[in-house]
């Protein structure tokens, strides 16, 4: 990339052919920044869900005690909340389902984004060279016009050098060029 850029000044300074600029403007539009690999994955245990299973453990170790105890009595009012365990399994399943999928979907969001900011900076370096291949052509074209003018001014001058002395506009040019030559 580095390459690119330094070619690509050096270009600008010395005006390349038109198929050179042709060749860098579509190497500049059509490169593609290298993607890194995706990162590792968060350990499980800092996840949301894993900690919603820790009290339903616990939960199934407390009853489990309690039964293997013989304390019927609490176990049977204990018994009445049995969907609550069951409710935070399910909602700590979803949630690593969600977890295991968003940090994913993160790097890649990462790696695309870096991947568009590396595109964008070369982008804006040929945007860069454009912009100082169309200063220079704009000066070129002050400096043609104001020839031509020159030029203008020197063909009116013959003609009516032509027109006062009566002779053939053919002639005065040829002299002229004589003239030039010597």
């Amino acid at each position: 990339m580095v390459r690119t850029s330094t070619s690509m000044q050096g270009m600008a300074l010395s005006s390349p052919s038109n198929e050179d600029r042709n060749s860098q403007i579509y190497t500049l539009l059509s490169s593609s920044g290298q993607q890194e690999q995706p990162k590792a994955q968060q350990p499980v245990y800092l996840e949301l869900g894993v900690l919603c299973l820790v009290p339903v453990v616990l939960w199934n170790l407390l009853s489990w005690a309690l039964s293997y105890a013989g304390t019927t009595a609490i176990l049977e009012k204990f018994e009445l909340f049995a969907f609550v365990p069951a409710a935070a399994a399910a909602f700590a399943c979803e949630r690593i389902r969600h977890l295991r999928s968003l940090p994913a979907q993160l790097t890649c969001l990462k790696e695309e984004n870096e991947w568009f900011k590396s595109s964008n900076a070369e982008l804006k370096q040929g945007v860069d060279l454009l912009r100082a291949e169309n200063d220079e052509t704009r000066t070129a074209n002050l400096k043609l016009q104001s020839n031509i003018q020159g030029l203008e001014s020197v063909r009116s001058a013959i003609e009516t050098y032509a027109s006062r002395h009566e002779t053939d506009f053919g002639h005065v040019l040829g002299e002229f060029q004589k003239s030039v030559l010597e």
